[in-house]
């Protein structure tokens, strides 16, 4: 049985109704969807009863009620915990996916006795109803230990998706392993793919889009387009970025280390630039010391150049950590101007 788990809170009618309708035409139906609603103040849950009662599979349907709003982290460590199937497959309540994406990503699973198995991502621009590729990619398989945080890690230059939706999970390997969600804002899925991609041993990689990441102006995915930000999302994903860093030091020996750091401290430069850039925007601007944490290196500068590989990129951002705070946002916006 394979777990549809998806976490509710506040969704529109449109949305939540063409996400269910994707779950519920999936062409494989060994599944159970199940729903957490972390106590939604508005009519979402009566539009989950709506749209359930046109379906034959609706009795494949589990709705756990959250006696009180916990957020996302723990609305997906309730599905976690809850899930009876032999796989899990999280999505938000606000996209939708392929009517065959289970079927799909089970018979690869199954094939390749996989841990993971991740499928393509498109978006759905919801006010232009326009579709196009986010991700898309290689079809590859891994089965050797490392191989998929080597390739993950490895180049700089690749981008692997820090989202933890449109993955088909064996639960035997995320409960053996312990991985869960930690609280930490809308990151939560950052950090928890970051851990668990260096435990995956076989995995799988597919071009077939299987999921459809609906995009709404204003939304929490793209916080800078608002005229006011709030502080919250990037002080999440600093903070974030700052647990992964220590995370990551036990690892050193590994052959992937290298580009997991830059990889952070790619992230972390980002974050920091968003800082200066928006920071007329924000509700309350970071100051410059913020912004210098939000950079700060992973380890020592010997520690760094002993580094295998990416040791000088490595070496160039843990330098940068080491800025007076009061040059940081002017230089940050240069070395943005001047990026590759």
């Amino acid at each position: 049985m394979v777990i549809i788990g998806i976490p509710v809170f506040n969704c529109t009618q449109d949305l939540i109704s063409k996400c269910l309708d994707s779950v519920l035409n999936q062409t494989y139906t060994d599944i159970e969807v199940l729903i957490v609603n972390d106590c939604c103040t508005d009519n979402t849950m009566q539009y989950v009863i709506s749209t359930l009662q046109d379906y034959q599979l609706k009795d494949k349907v589990r709705i756990i009620n959250h006696s009180k709003n916990v957020g996302i982290a723990e609305s997906r460590n309730t599905i976690l915990k809850e899930a009876r199937g032999k796989y899990l497959f999280l999505m938000d309540c606000d996209d939708y996916i392929d009517v065959q994406t289970i079927e799909i990503l089970l018979n690869q699973a199954e094939l390749n006795q996989a841990e993971a198995v991740w499928g393509s991502i498109a978006t759905h621009n919801f006010e232009k109803d326009e579709d196009g590729v986010y991700f898309q990619h290689p079809n590859m398989v891994f089965s050797e230990k490392e191989a998929l945080g080597i390739y993950a890690f490895g180049d700089s230059r690749k981008h692997f998706p820090n989202s933890v939706w449109n993955i088909l999970l064996n639960l035997d390997f995320i409960r053996r392993n312990n991985v869960h969600f930690e609280s930490y804002g809308y990151c939560d899925d950052y950090i928890f793919t970051h851990k668990m991609l260096i435990l995956i041993t076989k995995a799988v990689l597919l071009s077939k889009i299987t999921y459809y990441w609906v995009i709404r102006e204003g939304s929490q995915s793209h916080p800078t387009e608002r005229t006011v930000i709030s502080n919250k999302s990037l002080k999440d994903q600093f903070v974030a970025n700052t647990v992964l860093k220590s995370f990551c030091k036990q690892f050193k020996c590994k052959p992937y280390y290298g580009g997991y750091c830059l990889r952070l401290y790619k992230e972390s430069f980002f974050t920091a630039y968003t800082m200066v850039k928006h920071r007329n925007n924000f509700n309350t601007p970071f100051s410059n010391s913020e912004i210098k944490q939000a950079i700060s290196p992973i380890d020592s500068v010997i520690s760094t150049i002993m580094i295998t590989t990416h040791w000088k990129e490595n070496l160039f951002f843990c330098l940068l950590g080491h800025l007076p705070s009061f040059l940081v946002p002017p230089v940050l916006r240069v070395l943005y101007n001047h990026r590759a």
